[in-house]
């Protein structure tokens, strides 16, 4: 895999870290938190700084028995793995400003684990 499609296969992890925080958060105005394992299988090494940048993103769909929900966003990922960012959320309707904080860790085997904690 290449180390653009990796990078991009990585974001897009990302990005579900965020959705799922508003599947499994009780309450919106809580803090949504996600944990999930990422693999890309190319064979090398990868490190934090393939990953780091800055990163935009925008979803859209419906959570089953709630409604639908939308979100367009930015972070940015440094080197140590620290993700700090912003977006703007609609979950039913209700739109909010939301503050993206967390971390990532990326193993050398391409093991991609994190936490993203939306406000």
């Amino acid at each position: 895999m290449s180390r653009e499609l990796r990078r991009v296969s990585i974001f897009a992890s990302a990005a579900v870290f965020l959705l799922m925080g508003y599947v499994f958060s009780p309450e919106l105005n809580r803090v949504a938190r996600a944990h999930a394992l990422v693999r890309a299988d190319d064979g090398g090494a990868c490190t934090l700084a393939d990953v780091a940048g800055r990163w935009g993103y925008s979803y859209s769909g419906t959570i089953v028995g709630f409604g639908p929900v939308a979100s367009v966003g930015s972070f940015v990922q440094d080197a140590a793995g620290s993700v700090t960012g912003a977006q703007t959320r609609s979950f039913v309707g209700n739109i909010a400003q939301e503050t993206i904080k967390g971390v990532v860790i990326v193993h050398a085997d391409c093991t991609t684990t994190g936490t993203i904690n939306v406000y």
